[in-house]
């Protein structure tokens, strides 16, 4: 499951001290949980930006070993799907009798599915990482080591409080109180007389192969997911920063003269272009991610709606059940609140600099002092402001779900307001078939 050296990993910086941390820290930290959970392979930024990964079996090892732990977590569940009855598993029937629930194998269809797809996009990642095309990895070599002159203290403080406040140790509580109940639930049916020793000795191992797999799963969506939050709000603080200095322009905080509106326009052109091109690329990798998570999403409200219509009377166990299958829903939803912040910024950046121009073409116009052959290299100067402002508005500024659509706050609310008619007419539909 995890190593002794990837324990103490996982111990982040306490709230206690987070003060003496600086963002070079939060960045290799974050690093190395991508390289434990995400990538499951460990390379030194050095050797991938001079392409010289050693992919030799000492490297490999532990790709190899959790392959093989999440095709036998996906096979030893499925075989629970397949053959509920085999003389060498526990019926599925017995868990469904001790919680009072029923199709307890759709909880292990969405379980098989999620694992299925989360390896997919393991395998998307590593394929990109030995290829020398990982996007994350990118933007960590030209983010470290860490300019502070980048962002403002209030900012630095709060993306360390940000990453500081997280205590991964709630992680290794649940494992332990996961495998007590798994272990206790094993010996229960034995005593009573319900399942075989043979049964005894081979659920075991398979409990806890399934186990550390869960483990596994939960600290790659939880421990990896929010190091990518964590870098999104880096980047959309640095864009708050860029939509400030655009609402600055508009407030005259400046004295309107030609030398000083170049100034300011040279520098917001400069942040916006860099920025632009910065969260382009880190797309690459966000966007994916984005993508294996919805497709995950969108199953676990259909199993959720599925399971709910099978159940007699709900109670404490089902309804649980029912809220752990529909549990990627709601985490991918928490995930695009994160993300839609730059769209807006965007949007609201080009109304401010389309006022701006608007002011300065009027005073420009209405001064007749200007020469022709000024007034010419004026003109051509406001062609290219108007273009860039055209551009902006169209340019998709923020971070994309695939190809499919830009994350912005209008899909996100539409995204929520779609799944409920689709849940209220998938069930009426399969209440109709029964």
């Amino acid at each position: 499951m995890l190593t002794r050296s990837e324990w103490r990993t996982l111990n982040t910086i306490s709230y206690s001290k987070y003060k003496k941390i600086r963002i070079d820290d939060i960045l290799y930290r974050g690093f190395q949980y991508w390289k434990i959970f995400s990538f499951r392979f460990d390379y030194s930024l050095d050797d991938y930006c001079q392409k010289r990964l050693v992919l030799k079996y000492s490297q490999f090892k532990r790709v190899i070993l959790l392959m093989i732990q999440a095709w036998l977590a996906i096979i030893l569940q499925s075989s629970l799907v397949i053959w509920p009855k085999s003389p060498y598993l526990i019926d599925p029937k017995y868990t469904e009798e001790i919680l009072h629930l029923q199709r307890i194998d759709i909880v292990f269809i969405q379980t098989i599915t999620m694992f299925i797809i989360l390896e997919c996009m393991w395998f998307h990642l590593f394929k990109n990482i030995i290829h020398y095309r990982s996007f994350f990895t990118n933007f960590l070599v030209a983010n470290l080591p860490f300019n502070t002159k980048k962002l403002d203290p209030e900012s630095i403080k709060y993306l360390i409080h940000y990453f500081a406040i997280y205590s991964y140790k709630v992680f290794l509580f649940g494992i332990i109180n996961m495998v007590i109940a798994a272990t206790y639930y094993a010996f229960y049916l034995y005593i009573n007389g319900q399942i075989k020793t043979i049964q005894l000795i081979i659920v075991i191992p398979i409990y806890i192969i399934y186990l550390r797999h869960v483990v596994f799963v939960i600290c790659q969506l939880f421990v990896s997911i929010n190091f990518l939050v964590f870098l999104i709000r880096y980047l959309t603080i640095k864009f708050r920063r860029l939509w400030k200095s655009s609402h600055s322009i508009v407030m005259k905080k400046l004295p309107s003269t030609e030398r000083n509106d170049t100034i300011v326009w040279n520098r917001f052109h400069y942040g916006y272009v860099t920025l632009y091109r910065e969260t382009a690329k880190f797309n690459g990798t966000v966007r994916s991610i984005l993508f294996y998570l919805e497709t995950i999403s969108k199953l676990s409200l259909i199993m959720s709606t599925i399971f709910y219509s099978r159940q007699k009377v709900m109670g404490i166990h089902n309804t649980m059940a029912a809220l752990v299958i529909l549990f990627l829903f709601i985490y991918t939803s928490i995930l695009y609140s994160r993300v839609v912040c730059m769209p807006s910024y965007n949007q609201q950046c080009t109304i401010h600099l389309s006022n701006w121009l608007a002011r300065i073409q009027r005073k420009r116009f209405i001064n007749r002092n200007i020469r022709t052959i000024c007034k010419r290299v004026v003109w051509q100067q406001f062609i290219k402001l108007n273009l860039f402002l055209e551009t902006m508005m169209e340019n998709g500024f923020g971070f994309t779900c695939g190809q499919v659509f830009l994350v912005t706050k209008y899909e996100f609310f539409k995204l929520l307001v779609m799944n409920i008619p689709f849940f209220i007419l998938l069930y009426k539909k399969i209440c109709s078939i029964d």
